[in-house]
This record gives structure tokens, C-alpha cells and sequence, in this order.
């Protein structure tokens, strides 16, 4: 039951013999080798991915410096703090020192959020201003303590820090002036004493894709086989299968794609999803918990009486929950504490419920349900006790796919009941949305404990009773929600759950080592839903970068020619926004929803009347003729105060001609931060503050999985001989084209584009449809020309659909079905650059959360990595 947590020890001693002041570019030095597509063994994949892990950790810690300012205001206190060793202790092997430390002042208000636990810091004698101080060192934030020892928000915290060895730079952590640098450390090191403490950055993330890695030879044997040869494992197991009423119910809500993806998801060790932009991937996330949680597994897997009589057995109070190992407190069973036993009732008293929120159940079911929860139970002829864990690499993505199930229910049922469907689930980790409070583990917890939603608390309930609460809320769910990060927690350790099932979102968008994170559970089926063709996971560092760290596991497996189930019809963009994407970049492989194609030119005019106008239709590309850019002096990155102001000009008429457009459905996208900047200070200064809070100015990394009804993207470089940076990534060119549902609006230079092959090809593409308009200075006289009446392009059919019954990915269509032309290790001179020139992907790239706040949108940095994802409460 449940995995171990590998030490960390080797994780710490490999950071802390690290000098902070001689961290640089690891470019000329770095000797490891690349990411392989496929390994000979778990020694020769660790040999690989353990020097890469180490590179971004170090690639993290030059973000933190150039981002936060570190060396340039080294007394700010926004990261430096004077505090004052209250206790040190020596560890058994003398290799570490455990400091307390606390506040040498007044604690900050939020002195809890100025570092947590897994943070890395630079201690020192005189702050981080001068690499020629008598001593500094790295440590890392082990706990937060109160003064009596316990766990708390206080100010005292205790680090973990390498012990100093002598003379200077010997690889022991501690660099000093002197000779005799461990005995005056060691001497220096005692309680009163205070010192210089700079919180550097989270290293959370880190250390679990660390764990993950030393956890990977303790993988099952059909999981661990597939991810080193990157193919199906022989798999004895017989499959899952779904009860054919509920089949029946299910293929009306699923076109063809998207139920040939459920079907091979219940045969397969590990099945990947591809979902272009617009194709139901969250519905079709759903609908694979519906079909796993309700499918069914051979007769042989186990006797259902067995497990019958282990649901009976749940009917008396308290009986259920011990007899599935939980140990409860017996004052959470007292009269008045509500416990999860008294919402079951038996099977009799549910059933014309389950049969009303589920046609396709046969009368006779012994599924425990009531209007709030259901919990899966034993079925007739299969077993049906399964628990999956879901998972992406950001809080917004699995926040998503959380709130569309507790507010519309699994899919499967009639549509009046629908709100009956809701397995038990539980969203773990900080950030929660507030619409998911009433499934968030510190909600349930507290619930569990009888405490009101008002926080007030039972004095006679201690840590033991809250942690046993904790435990069963986890086990009694059927779904548990977290970030791949917090998948990491050592909580699911320390309880031993295990997660038979595990579904990755945005799988594209994470490295191997976090997609591993969450599958050392026990985990028998991986599902991987993503997109090769849109953002990769954010690794900032130029060594990683060239040495394929940045290629998801999703993606290996698809260059090697797995299987992949293409869901192939899109249901959010206008005909002529998709037509672009739709060709190039999957062949003409997505196809537009009927629905979409059969659309009136009269019931489009009804629904969108700025159709009418020649310069607001459904896609158009305005030529900023004359445009420059620059780099903005407090950003550090690239802006175009043209196309800011043509972005202006655009919207202001928008809303002039047509005010019943909300701007809440207008998105104004950019790819780097210093153009968001700009075209947020001109709308600001333009705008009614209520509107302009309505508005959406984002970069595109931040906009992924994203759309909005109508979008301006400003494309920003402007400079023929100096190219279009990392707007030559078509995975970028992608997210940026696919947001818009019903108008998409392309602003930028057409003469610095046409530099670029694919920006050539989409500006050839739009003359030759005449969605091409040129715009001069002075630019709004210029554009006014354009607001007059005109039809747009009518929307031309793609080509004819083709059969969706075979997955794109298997026999001979491997190779049509390679959804970017490029392998991941082709990277263009500009892809290679981009760290240096650009700055780095921006806006969080693949989305992973901070540990106490999100990562900024437009975030650039020079040479870094993404940061700690998220915790636990």
C-alpha cells in the first residue's frame, strides 16, 4: 500500500557544496548527455535525467537572482532578513548542522509567507552584496516551528545547512576567507548570533521530481517497461470494459473520436489523448472518469459478493470506515459529530435515486448514493473499488476540470439528474478556486471535525485526531485533484493510498520527471491528455533546453511511435479561425464541427453584428506598416507602442460601434511581458477603471488552455534583420491563433514577419482569403478607412472527413500523424537563442503555480527555470 518517499539527502548535499557567487551559464561546461527517446535500464535513464534536474535547479537560482533583483538591491527586505540563531544542533553523520533561526526584529506581518518549507536560501555574515564575506552558505527551509515545538505559523523556523569545511571553495558548502573556516562556523554558529538570511527561491518542485526519479525502479513492471523502450508493454490483464446501457447513454454525448479515446484508455498500461484547441478535452477527461469509475473488470479480478458484503458492512455506524484500515477517533463518532457514516443509507432507499440520475443502471444495484456524493461500490459481475487521481501541471488547469464535474456531474445520466452524478472527490493543495472550497482537503477536514465553516474550532481535538481525519477524507475518495507538483505531498505516503488510476492534463506541457510524480502510487493505468502541437513544459536553461529536458513524456512516447488518440473535431472557433491552424499544423486532420459549417450568414450577423463592418470580421491580419520595436527599460523586453496604440484604436471602435459587447469577451494577447505592459498602461490610462478590469492583456503562455469570444494579438517584433525571436516556436504560433472563438484579429509587421517561413505562410494565407488590411501612421486615420460595411470571407469547408476509427498514432499513419513536423530535438536557431536573446518562455510556460502565488503573467527571464508548483496546507 502507498510508496515511500526516497531521502532527500542526496538532493541537499549535491546543492549545498554549491558557491553561490560562482554559479554562472553552464553552457561551455555542461557534459551530460541528451534526453534519449528510448533506455537500456533505470541506471542509464537516471544517468541522464539526474544531471539535467540539477542543471534547472541551477537555472532557478540565476532566475531568482535577475528576476527578484537579489544582487542588485541586496538589502531590500522584500528578500533579505537579519535573524538570529535560537538553537543549533549537530546531526549523527556531521554533515549538517540544523539551525533554528528566528527574527533578529519585528517579524514581517506574513512572516509565514515570506519562506516556507523547501525554500533555498544564502545565509551569511553580511548579506549577499559582497562574494567576500567570512562565510556564507545555502541551506533549505526544513519546518516552520512554534515555540513550543509544534508546527505553526510563528516566526521561529528551522533550516537544514551544510556544515563548513576548511579553507575556501573545497565543495563542502561553506566558503570562507580562511583556513580554518569549520571551526569558525562551527563557533559562530551558536545561539544569539545573528546573521544575513536571503530567501533565493522554492525548490519544492524540485525535490519531488527528485523523489519521482529515485522512484522510478519501483514503478509496475507494465509501466516501467513502457516508459524505458517507449512501447506498449505485454499486458495480461484482461481489459475493463463499460456496461452497455451506459455505453448507449454515453455515445450520445461523444462523437466518434472522443469515445474510441475512452474505449482504449479502459485496455491500455498507458494511453495518450491528443486534443487540439476546441475538441472537449476537459469533457472527454470527464467522461474517462465516468467510464472508469462505472466500467467493470473481468470475473476472475474478484467476487463480487465479496465485495458486496463489504458495502453491507458499511451500513452500521462507524463499521464501514474501520473496515477499510481507517483508525477514526471514537469522539468523531459521538452524537452531534458528523461523520461520513451518516450519510449512508442502504441500497434500497437510493436506488429509484441512482435510477433517475442514471437510466442505464439495472434495478438491483447496490451502489451507495445520496444527492451530494456517490461512492462506487460493487457491481454486478466485475469489481468497481477503483480511486483516480487526476492531475495537470497548473492549479487553473485542474481547477478547471474539478469545477466542471462538482457543478455538471459525470457524464452518462439524463440531463435533469445530471447534478446526481459526483463521485466523492477532493482537490489537495493551496490556491484552491473558491468555487471548489467544499471539496478541498482542509474544508473536509474541518467538516470532519465538526468545526462550522466559520473556522471555530474544538479545543479537545488535537494534531492526531485532525491527521486521522485527513486520512479518511483521502480514503474514502474516488477522485483526488492536485497539481503534478503537489501529487509529491508526503501525505499520500505517509497514509499508503494508492491511485489505480492516474490522468495527466496538459501532459505536453510538463517534463518526464513531474509527469512521474504522481504514477509511484500504485499506478496500474496512465492516461495522458495533451497537445505536442502547443506549449512544451517551461526549462529556461539553454543546456536543458539543447539537451531535450524540455520534451514531455507524452511526446517521447509519440516520436517513437505510440499510439495516440486524436480527438479531431473542434467545437470553439469560427471556420475561418481554424482553417489556418487546421492545416497546418494537424494536416487537416481537425475538422470543424457540423454545427460550426451549417451556420447561416444571417444567424452569425444576428449573433455577432460587428461581422458587418469590414474591419471587425472573423479573422483578419492588419499590417502595422512602419512599426518599430524596442526594449523596454523596465521590463528588459520587447514592446511596440505601435501596434499598442493600433490595439487601442481597434477596441475603442469596437465598443463603439457596437457597446453591447462585453469586454469581459475581449482577450488582448502578446508574447512578451513588456508589450502587455505597454498595452496595459495605454488602456488604463484610456479606459473607465471598470472596464478596463473587464479586459484580458495577457502573454500567450499565459492564455494556453484559455479562449475568449473575440482576440487582438499583438505580434510586436519589428526590425527586418534582427528576426522574430521565439515567435518562430509554431507551438507558440499555435496557442496564439486558437484562442479566439468568434474573431481573431492578427496585428504585426508583415515585413519582419515574412522573415520567418510560418509567419509568411499565415500572412500569404490571409491576402489570398483578402482577411489582409494595411495600416500607416497616422494610425488612427489610417484605420478608419477600413470601418465601413463589408462582408467577410464566408467560411470555405476543410477537406472531406476522414474515418476516426483508428488511433493517428498506430501502423501506418505513425508517421502522417506527427502532429509538428519537427522531432523534438530539431530546434531552430531561433528556438536554441531564444533563451538569451528573449528572455525565456513566458507567462509560466507550462503553467506550474508557485508555491505561494502564481507565476506572473509575461514572466521573462534570462537563464532560469519555472519554480515550485504548490504545496500542501
Amino acid at each position: 500500500m502507498g510508496s515511500m518517499l526516497p531521502s532527500l539527502d542526496g538532493f541537499h548535499d549535491e546543492i549545498m557544496t554549491w558557491n553561490y557567487y560562482e554559479i554562472r551559464s553552464n553552457v561551455e561546461h555542461y557534459r551530460g548527455q541528451k534526453v534519449s527517446l528510448r533506455y537500456d535500464s533505470v541506471a542509464d535513464y537516471a544517468s541522464i535525467m539526474d544531471p539535467l534536474l540539477f542543471e534547472e535547479v541551477r537555472a532557478t537560482i540565476l532566475r531568482a537572482r535577475e528576476e527578484r533583483g537579489i544582487d542588485r538591491r541586496p538589502d531590500s527586505k522584500e528578500h533579505t532578513r537579519q535573524m538570529r540563531i535560537a538553537d543549533a544542533k549537530f546531526t549523527k553523520q556531521a554533515a549538517r548542522i540544523l539551525l533554528t533561526l528566528e527574527f533578529a526584529n519585528d517579524p514581517p506581518t506574513k512572516s509565514r509567507e515570506w519562506v516556507v518549507q523547501g525554500d533555498l536560501v544564502l545565509i551569511s555574515g553580511e548579506g549577499p552584496s559582497s562574494p567576500s564575506q567570512r562565510l556564507h552558505t545555502l541551506g533549505i527551509v526544513d519546518k516552520g516551528l512554534s515555540k513550543d515545538g509544534e508546527t505553526s505559523e510563528d516566526s521561529k523556523l528551522r533550516w537544514i545547512v551544510r556544515v563548513p569545511g576548511g579553507g575556501t571553495n573545497r565543495g563542502d558548502g561553506v566558503y570562507t576567507s580562511s583556513e580554518d573556516g569549520r571551526e569558525k562556523l562551527g563557533y559562530a554558529a551558536v545561539p544569539g548570533s545573528s546573521w544575513s538570511v536571503t530567501k533565493l527561491c522554492s525548490l519544492v518542485t524540485a525535490q519531488r521530481e527528485y523523489q519521482a526519479l529515485q522512484s522510478v525502479e519501483n514503478l509496475p513492471s507494465n509501466l516501467l517497461h513502457t516508459m524505458l523502450n517507449s512501447a506498449p508493454a505485454p499486458d495480461n490483464r484482461l481489459p475493463l470494459h463499460v456496461p452497455k446501457d451506459l455505453e448507449g447513454e454515453m455515445r450520445k454525448e461523444y462523437n466518434e473520436s472522443q469515445w474510441r479515446a475512452l474505449e482504449a484508455a479502459l485496455r491500455g498500461t498507458i494511453t495518450l489523448v491528443q486534443g487540439p484547441p476546441g475538441t472537449g478535452k476537459t469533457k472527454t477527461i470527464l467522461g474517462l472518469l465516468s467510464v472508469l469509475l462505472n466500467s467493470k473488470d473481468s470475473p476472475r479480478a474478484e467476487n463480487s459478493a465479496s465485495l458486496r458484503g463489504r458495502f453491507e458492512a458499511t451500513r452500521s455506524r462507524g463499521s464501514g470506515v474501520k473496515s477499510l484500515g481507517l483508525k477514526i477517533p471514537e469522539s468523531l463518532l459521538q452524537e452531534g459529530t458528523k461523520s461520513i457514516v451518516e450519510d449512508l443509507r442502504t441500497a434500497d432507499e437510493k436506488t429509484p435515486v441512482w435510477r433517475g440520475a442514471s437510466p442505464w443502471r439495472r434495478p438491483g444495484s447496490t451502489a451507495a448514493l445520496n444527492t451530494k456524493r456517490l461512492d462506487l461500490g460493487a457491481r454486478d459481475g466485475g469489481v468497481a473499488v477503483k480511486r483516480v487521481l487526476v492531475c495537470a501541471p497548473s492549479n487553473a488547469a485542474i481547477d478547471e476540470i474539478a469545477i466542471r464535474m462538482i457543478e455538471s456531474g459525470l457524464p452518462g445520466g439524463s440531463a435533469e439528474r445530471q447534478l446526481l452524478l459526483h463521485p466523492s472527490a477532493v482537490r489537495v493543495g493551496p490556491n484552491v478556486h473558491p468555487r471548489l472550497e467544499s471539496i478541498s482537503l482542509p474544508y473536509l477536514v474541518e467538516k470532519r471535525l465538526g468545526e462550522s465553516v466559520t473556522g471555530k474550532k474544538e479545543p479537545q481535538l488535537g494534531q492526531v485526531a485532525r491527521d486521522e481525519a485527513r486520512k479518511s477524507v483521502l480514503w474514502e475518495a474516488s477522485v483526488v485533484f492536485c497539481t503534478l507538483s503537489s501529487a509529491g505531498t508526503p501525505l499520500f505516503s505517509h497514509i499508503g493510498i494508492d491511485f489505480d488510476t492516474v490522468i495527466i492534463d496538459e501532459a505536453a506541457q510538463a517534463i518526464e520527471l513531474s509527469t512521474l510524480i504522481p504514477v509511484k502510487y500504485g499506478c496500474q493505468r496512465l492516461i495522458m491528455v495533451g497537445d505536442v502541437a502547443q506549449l512544451p513544459a517551461t526549462v529556461l536553461s539553454r543546456v536543458s533546453i539543447d539537451h531535450g529536458y524540455d520534451v514531455s513524456l507524452f511526446h517521447r512516447l509519440q516520436e517513437c511511435g505510440f499510439p495516440v488518440w486524436f480527438l479531431r473535431t473542434q467545437y470553439r472557433m469560427h471556420p475561418a479561425i481554424s482553417t489556418y491552424p487546421a492545416e497546418r499544423f494537424y494536416m487537416n486532420k481537425l475538422v470543424n464541427a457540423e454545427e460550426l459549417m451549417s451556420a447561416s450568414w444571417e444567424s452569425l450577423l444576428e449573433k455577432h453584428p460587428y461581422y458587418s463592418m469590414r474591419c471587425f470580421g472573423p479573422y483578419l491580419f492588419y499590417d502595422m506598416h512602419g512599426s518599430h520595436e524596442s526594449e523596454s527599460s523596465t521590463t528588459r523586453s520587447w514592446r511596440n507602442t505601435d501596434e499598442a496604440a493600433l490595439s487601442l484604436v481597434l477596441y475603442k471602435e469596437l465598443r463603439k460601434q457596437f457597446p453591447q459587447v462585453p469586454p469581459s469577451t475581449v482577450g488582448i494577447i502578446t508574447p512578451y511581458k513588456g508589450q502587455v505592459s505597454e498595452i496595459q498602461t495605454r488602456f488604463r490610462k484610456s479606459l473607465e477603471a471598470d472596464e478596463f478590469k473587464q479586459l484580458d492583456i495577457n502573454s500567450i503562455d499565459g492564455f494556453q488552455g484559455r479562449e475568449k469570444d473575440l482576440v487582438i494579438f499583438s505580434c510586436v517584433r519589428a526590425r527586418k534583420y534582427h528576426g522574430v525571436g521565439f515567435l518562430a516556436d509554431e507551438r507558440r504560433m499555435n496557442v496564439a491563433l486558437t484562442r479566439a472563438r468568434f474573431a481573431l484579429w492578427i496585428i504585426g509587421s508583415a515585413r519582419t514577419l515574412r522573415t520567418n517561413e510560418h509567419w509568411r505562410k499565415v500572412i500569404e494565407n490571409a491576402q489570398q482569403r483578402g482577411c489582409y488590411l494595411k495600416v500607416k501612421k497616422p494610425i488612427e486615420e489610417s484605420f478608419m478607412k477600413f470601418v465601413v460595411p463589408g462582408k467577410p470571407e464566408k467560411a470555405v469547408k476543410l477537406s472531406e472527413e476522414k474515418s476516426e476509427t483508428d488511433p493517428i498514432g498506430s501502423s501506418k499513419k505513425r508517421k502522417e500523424a506527427r502532429t509538428v513536423g519537427d522531432s523534438p530535438r530539431k530546434r531552430s536557431r531561433e528556438q536554441r537563442e531564444r533563451v538569451d536573446t528573449e528572455g525565456a518562455v513566458e507567462g509560466g510556460g507550462d503553467g506550474r503555480d508557485h508555491e505561494t502565488n502564481e507565476t506572473a503573467n509575461g514572466a521573462e527571464v534570462v537563464d532560469g527555470s519555472a519554480a515550485t508548483d504548490d504545496d500542501l496546507d
